[in-house]
């Protein structure tokens, strides 16, 4: 089971989402598809919602990662007519009509804390074009939310009508604590080197425009097609990595590899992984894992983006030092998550 936010757009049951929170296949994850959809409604505010239908997937876009679905049983399996729901819903606005520093409204389910629904008020910092869909393909925010749960949610203007749909799920972690003995001397503490923690942000929202043509054909019962293509991934098994090389890193947020070596000095601020690949496809499943003297400190699972094919590469990094000991990154990639390749590096050699 997962879960995803959405919101009703018309009074017979239609539903706006993210494509990968109702039809994964239709970006390439047929393994991760649903076989139901369970639809659940806010009935109080500080309670989880009430799950009362099951839904269909009527129109869905994975390129652009937006999906509408159509309310079609109540929790038993009987069939509803979408005629008698009666349901509320929110109305669609245009966010073409949106500036720089609008005030916008984000509505959502977050998978950490409280299940009820949540609510805030950010603020719009910029647009982002993306090829193929034109200049206002993103809604750019200052604001930064849970990624698990709140994907699909609902953004609105101040007068309470649809603007964009929350839909970029950045999974690298945006926190860093000590939590981990990396020293070794039996207390967690200031002198340990803080380990990335959390599951990720939605930061940025598709435009409600965008989503209009899926609109219409589920209300007319159109199929859609998307003009962008179908997503999918190679046949599993195509994907290759290399060797690993170690380089010296930047100590920053960046951390560019610099100088190929084969250890690292004590004092060590950042160590870069750098490999090239074949086989891989944008949005495909891949995941990192670093150990220190046989101790996993990280680990995170990724949709790949580095296009195919190239050399790409990963850092761990502290910026008041790593700890000295033997540095461990394995690689996994495709559906059954394959290791694909793996090395070790000493900090604190000469």
């Amino acid at each position: 089971m997962y879960s995803g936010s959405g919101t009703l757009i018309n009074s017979t049951g239609l539903i706006l989402t993210n494509a990968h929170v109702a039809s994964p296949a239709s970006q390439g994850y047929p393994y991760k598809e649903p076989d139901i959809l369970g639809i659940g409604l806010v009935d109080q505010e500080d309670q989880p919602p009430v799950f009362l239908y099951l839904a269909k997937v009527v129109a869905v876009d994975g390129y652009m990662d937006l999906a509408v679905i159509q309310i079609t049983s109540n929790m038993d399996g009987t069939e509803v007519d979408p005629k008698s729901l009666d349901l509320p819903f929110v109305a669609l606005g245009n966010s073409d009509a949106l500036d720089l520093e609008d005030y916008i409204n984000f509505f959502g389910f977050p998978g950490i804390g409280s299940a009820a629904i949540t609510v805030d008020h950010v603020v719009i910092e910029g647009f982002m074009s993306e090829e193929g869909i034109g200049d206002r393909a993103w809604i750019v925010t200052m604001g930064v939310f849970n990624a698990l749960g709140n994907s699909g949610g609902l953004a609105t203007d101040d007068a309470g009508s649809i603007i964009g749909i929350p839909t970029i799920v950045d999974f690298e972690p945006k926190d860093c604590r000590m939590i981990v003995d990396t020293n070794g001397d039996g207390v967690v503490g200031g002198d340990d080197s803080c380990m990335p923690v959390g599951l990720g942000d939605v930061t940025n929202l598709r435009p409600v425009n965008l989503a209009l043509p899926l609109i219409r054909a589920a209300e007319t019962g159109e199929i859609y097609v998307s003009p962008f293509g179908v997503v999918s991934l190679p046949s599993p098994g195509s994907e290759s990595f290399s060797a690993i090389t170690w380089y010296t890193g930047t100590g920053d947020s960046y951390c560019q590899p610099k100088d190929p070596v084969t250890a690292f000095p004590s004092g060590t601020t950042a160590i870069a992984a750098e490999w090239s690949f074949t086989g891989m496809t944008n949005g495909e499943p891949w995941a990192v894992e670093w150990k220190l003297n046989g101790e996993i400190i990280y680990s995170s699972h990724y949709s790949w983006s580095s296009g195919n094919p190239r050399q790409t590469y990963l850092c761990f990094y502290n910026t008041n030092g790593l700890p000295d000991g033997t540095y461990h990154i394995e690689l996994f990639a495709g559906p059954d998550h394959k290791l694909l390749t793996e090395a070790d590096v000493i900090v604190g050699g000469k």
